[in-house]
């Protein structure tokens, strides 16, 4: 057992990356009054470091290609606590069906 335990934080430490991202949750819509959306990703080993980003797409291509090399992912978002999903990322900041014209994210 010691040896599994030993050879787990041998290879944690051999990836020992890892990677927070922060979004802030918004319209992603474009030609909207004023894009909201926006997320940022910080490394702890390189905290100086800060990538930010109102691109929905580039964040889902980034998580995707962290996770595919191994790294750990923390991601956090504001509130709302529940976001519907489209099919669609262009329609994430559109109405849903019985909500006309504003989104789930529209000021009141």
């Amino acid at each position: 057992m010691r040896q599994i335990v030993s050879n787990i934080i041998h290879k944690s430490n051999s990836i020992g990356q890892r990677s927070l991202y922060a979004c802030d949750v918004g319209t992603t819509r474009s030609g909207a009054a004023a894009s909201s959306f926006a997320w940022s990703k910080i490394e702890p080993e390189a905290p100086a470091r800060v990538r930010v980003s109102q691109d929905i797409e580039r964040l889902v291509a980034d998580i995707s290609s962290e996770i595919n090399v191994g790294k750990s992912i923390a991601l956090g978002f504001e509130a709302p606590l529940l976001i519907p999903v489209p099919i669609s990322a262009d329609n994430l900041s559109r109405g849903r069906a019985g909500e006309r014209d504003r989104s789930f994210a529209a000021p009141p």
